[in-house]
């Protein structure tokens, strides 16, 4: 443990290099993610509660042809925050296809390809939900480089994360 005192773990905990560090020993918290089975201090977003605040805002916007990028669906956090999409959606009465999805990976390229791929196939969706601010960025950049469309005039986009950049 090479003289640590304790550890703040970010990732998922079910790796082997953070396995090796939660002994009994070493005070560790895990950021983003929780470990269940063994006594360690997790700090956990919400994400459904925010996948679900994140397309409600949409739908009290009046948006009624939604578009959903998400992350790589083997990842709990991107289940959790389309579950929270869905029951929003639910809610308002908005069915399965009024609803685009779109899997992204997280990162600005990844929002510029879905942006494409939302704008060229199928009926426009006019309320976006990134399921991360980074996805977010690379999407609006998208519009404003490679379209005339321009936000929010044409889109209303939400991403997720609350990141410093996101809010220009």
């Amino acid at each position: 443990q090479a003289g640590l005192d304790g550890a703040l773990l970010v990732g998922p905990p079910n790796e082997e290099p953070l396995l090796h560090l939660l002994d009994d020993t070493l005070p560790a918290v895990i950021l983003n993610d929780r470990f269940l089975g063994r006594r360690v201090s997790c700090i956990y977003i919400d994400n459904e509660d925010g996948g679900f605040l994140a397309v409600d805002h949409l739908l009290a916007q009046g948006h009624r042809k939604l578009g959903l990028v998400t992350g790589p669906s083997h990842m709990r956090i991107v289940r959790e925050r389309m579950m929270g999409a869905e029951m929003a959606c639910a809610r308002h009465g908005i069915t399965p296809e009024q609803i685009r999805v779109v899997e992204g990976d997280f990162t600005p390229d990844g929002g510029m390809h879905a942006m494409r791929e939302l704008l060229v196939e199928g009926e426009r969706p006019t309320g976006l939900f990134f399921f991360n601010d980074e996805m977010a960025c690379g999407a609006v950049r998208f519009l404003y480089e490679r379209t005339d469309y321009r936000v929010p005039d044409d889109f209303s986009i939400v991403g997720f994360d609350d990141i410093s950049w996101a809010r220009l």
